[in-house]
């Protein structure tokens, strides 16, 4: 992740010139419109770059109204995921290109071109990134039986467990290799790889991902790879792990850890209107009435959080919550672990009727975190506030190791160091 595109202000400035660039429809812009579009007129070329420009001012004007929380800039709007994609690439390309013709800074440093009107290369990622906005969703995968998607894994292993984790930076690597240090039987991601699911930030999350695990890797969806309508992931990350849908179960005698997909639609896990998630739902319910196993459920999002914005946003995912509970009492869930928010929080038990967890620090780089509210909308008993011993500033990142053994799970939140945050003994 290229420091730049983590800043507010250079990722607003340089939307702020793409904007203008194609308001000033240069011969760049008309040139490369014309070679990636292939427009039959040039009356459908204009409306081409209308759309061009108002989506990115529709992306500038909600960027520029969100305050800036002084993290890494990762904002929830989909076509700015996409613009620092876009980014990324070109900034890669361009350094390249930068060193090849000696274009340098004061101090010798290879420097990118410009995110102007006169870059062919950036003009063409923008175009690229943007199309996926016009060509709707990949299609959400159901299963045909209730055994669909169910898989038997041993009384006796362990389940590497990762939020947020989809970025190729410094912390992502620290936490890969400790995963691999622990030799996990099994690993799941809890879903986003950013900036926008994009093909290549898919192949990269994948290079790095599917080694991790000695028997099988599985992943969630997350909002991010729904940016770019989650074509990537159902069609690169499921058939490459070899899963068959978003969503799936791990099973022994004792356990079962179901995995939920709320990305689809964001923060829903199910919808009386959509026969897809209410597909889901019945699958979940099914396996939660079973009383002769303790349930793990994963998501992507969070059930609640000890702040209010993050409180407020997981409203819907609460009311299906409800509605599973009114689907299989009694209650069957022993634990809920989610990620989205980029902390490590451990909740208070007694504040509901099941353990929640939130390993969201996968390595999207943020600053540790200050206490919430001295009345938080859930209370907590400890929040990760770590600092990554590289004095960069950035609070540490890192993973959830289970053991099962029999009838008893251990618990280990391991940051990218290898120190322990905490360790709890699940019965």
């Amino acid at each position: 992740m290229n420091e730049l595109v983590g800043q507010r202000a250079t990722v607003l400035a340089a939307l702020q010139s793409t904007i203008d660039a194609f308001r000033q429809d240069g011969p760049v812009v008309q040139a490369v419109m014309n070679a990636s579009l292939q427009p039959a007129t040039e009356t459908e070329r204009q409306a081409a770059r209308a759309q061009v420009v108002e989506q990115l001012q529709d992306a500038y004007n909600k960027a520029l109204a969100t305050p800036d929380d002084g993290n890494w800039y990762m904002p929830r709007i989909p076509a700015v995921a996409l613009f620092q994609t876009a980014m990324e690439e070109h900034m890669g390309s361009s350094l390249e290109i930068s060193q090849s013709r000696g274009v340098v800074d004061a101090a010798g440093i290879p420097i990118p071109e410009k995110f102007g009107n006169t870059d062919p290369l950036w003009i063409e990622c923008v175009l690229d990134g943007l199309e996926t906005l016009v060509t709707g969703k990949a299609p959400f995968v159901s299963h045909t039986h209730l055994s669909d998607f169910f898989y038997t894994i041993e009384d006796n292993c362990t389940i590497a467990l990762v939020a947020d984790w989809g970025a190729d930076n410094d912390s992502a690597q620290n936490v890969g290799a400790q995963m691999r240090n622990r030799s996990p039987d099994y690993a799941i991601h809890l879903g986003d790889i950013s900036y926008a699911g994009e093909e290549d930030e898919v192949k990269s999350f994948l290079y790095r991902f599917r080694d991790i695990a000695s028997r099988r890797s599985f992943a969630l969806n997350g909002n991010h790879e729904m940016y770019t309508g989650g074509r990537s992931y159902f069609g690169k990350v499921l058939p490459s792990l070899q899963q068959s849908a978003s969503y799936f179960g791990l099973f022994n005698q004792k356990w079962q850890i179901l995995a939920l997909d709320t990305a689809y639609v964001d923060h829903v896990l199910t919808s009386p209107s959509d026969s897809r998630l209410q597909n889901q739902f019945d699958w979940a319910v099914d396996k939660l009435k079973d009383p002769t196993r303790s349930s793990i459920v994963l998501t992507h999002h969070q059930p609640f959080s000890a702040y209010q914005p993050e409180q407020d946003d997981a409203a819907r995912l609460r009311d299906d919550i409800s509605r599973l509970d009114i689907a299989i009492q009694p209650r069957t869930i022993f634990a809920w672990l989610f990620g989205h928010e980029h902390r490590c929080t451990i909740y208070d038990d007694n504040f509901n009727d099941f353990k929640a967890r939130l390993i969201g620090n996968g390595c999207i780089p943020h600053t540790p975190q200050a206490p919430p509210d001295i009345a938080p909308p859930v209370p907590y008993v400890s929040i990760n506030r770590a600092a990554r011993p590289d004095g960069s500033g950035y609070a540490i990142s890192g993973f959830v190791l289970l053991t099962l053994a029999g009838a008893n799970m251990k618990v280990e939140y391991i940051n990218e160091d290898g120190t322990l945050f905490a360790t709890e003994n699940w019965p």
